[in-house]
């Protein structure tokens, strides 16, 4: 099996049973992997849907020919649209007040700690900072 991660692919050695090509977000396979018990990973794919273990992903499959000796080239290729993951998607908690971008209020909190420990020395509070990259921000309308 090929897995293949933005710029970086790898070999998994699997028993698979059948050929296709399919699209999940890394962040929705790496919560079901964390949140998961098993040792083992089971990995389903049906029309429309991956299932990891329990859990079921809505995902776009393609089947590829099982007579083909080899993977058509289109198959490895690199993806024509680059991921962006400041996209303003509707899963973003926060958004610049352009709404151009979207972002997570983890990674938000993340860059607040880094910022913070780079002016720790100039005695800027973590309050100070956390106002200052929100008043860029806002929050969507519910």
């Amino acid at each position: 099996m090929l897995l293949r991660l933005y710029e970086n692919e790898f070999w998994l050695d699997l028993k698979t049973n059948g050929t296709c090509r399919t699209t999940l977000f890394y962040k929705d396979v790496m919560d079901t992997l964390t949140i998961s018990k098993e040792f083992w990973i089971d990995v389903a794919v049906k029309p429309k849907i991956i299932g990891l273990n329990q859990v079921h992903l809505s995902s776009p499959t393609e089947p590829l020919d099982p007579n083909q000796k080899e993977l058509p080239v289109s198959a490895i290729s690199a993806p024509i649209h680059t991921h962006d993951s400041f996209a303003a998607t509707p899963d973003k908690d926060l958004f610049t007040n352009d709404l151009q971008k979207g972002f997570y209020s983890e990674t938000v909190q993340k860059d607040v700690r880094y910022v913070r420990a780079a002016l720790k020395k100039y005695d800027i509070s973590k309050e100070d900072v956390e106002q200052f990259i929100y008043s860029y921000l806002k929050f969507p309308k519910l």
